[in-house]
């Protein structure tokens, strides 16, 4: 049953190739708003800049009221945490993933690997195989990337701390800012199956062989990664899983998205 299900899956990534071989992505399209603008990082030294990161507010039906885009600078030095992210929008593992840095002045900078979307499109993962969306990265707040979710659409969120050493958390930060300049550099198409959120940030996965980055079942259904990354001990195991995703979860009562302690609200227990 499995090797039947993974032919199959090889069979809909060839054909869903092909399609997109007859098409060409590119950066030129009436792109909706939140999806126009691609942030660009600037590295010197210690400091790293981050063009068009993004801090929106929203209406209560999801509607950008306030398309707020600024120039955030970090240092690399401050970086002390990461944080993985699953937000469920749908059954049976359908989720998006991301990533949160945290530095020590208490801000984040979130990465998001998302189907770019032209006005008077939805994301439909059906046509995510199939070139009908660009592949883009946002960077921005929590407030922005996390509350959007869990706030405002009222997706279950889970956010959780990856155990990484020092040397681990800058590579990732400069893997992930060096794809943020790639892609805007060339557009790339989004693809449901091998380069959807998920996969954009475990093929760097030194755990994974580059076969389970892209037929891996917890990364094709990325609602399901947050196992998959408490068996590669990426996670807390001194306690069960159920138990650390049960504390993972963010509770919207715990506090408005408007709040300016947003990041540490999200984050306190119930």
């Amino acid at each position: 049953m499995v090797k039947i299900l993974l032919l199959s899956l090889l069979l809909l990534a060839g054909v869903s190739f092909l399609t997109i071989t007859l098409r060409q992505p590119s950066h030129e399209r009436n792109w909706k708003v939140g999806y126009e603008l691609l942030p660009l990082a600037t590295i010197s030294g210690d400091l790293i800049g981050i063009d068009y990161f993004r801090d929106f507010r929203y209406g209560p039906g999801g509607e950008v009221i306030e398309a707020n885009y600024r120039t955030e600078i970090f240092h690399v030095s401050e970086l002390e945490s990461l944080w993985y992210g699953v937000s469920h929008f749908g059954p049976l593992g359908m989720a998006h993933t991301f990533l949160s840095f945290g530095f020590s002045d208490g801000r984040y900078l979130v990465i998001s690997f998302e189907a770019r979307q032209s006005v008077g499109q939805h994301f439909n993962p059906i046509l995510g195989l199939f070139g009908a969306y660009e592949l883009m990265v946002v960077a921005g707040s929590e407030r922005d990337i996390i509350g959007l979710r869990s706030h405002i659409r009222g997706e279950e969120v889970f956010l959780y701390e990856l155990k990484l050493d020092e040397n681990a958390l800058k590579n990732v930060l400069q893997i992930m800012l060096g794809r943020m300049n790639e892609i805007r550099k060339a557009p790339e198409f989004y693809h449901t199956l091998v380069d959807n959120c998920a996969v954009s940030l475990w093929r760097y996965a030194e755990r994974l062989r580059a076969w389970q980055v892209y037929l891996h079942p917890r990364l094709i259904l990325p609602g399901f990664s947050d196992r998959l990354a408490y068996n590669l001990d990426l996670l807390d195991k001194t306690a069960p899983f159920e138990e650390l995703r049960a504390l993972a979860r963010i509770n919207p009562e715990r506090g408005s998205i408007e709040d300016d302690d947003f990041s540490s609200l999200i984050r306190s227990p119930d």
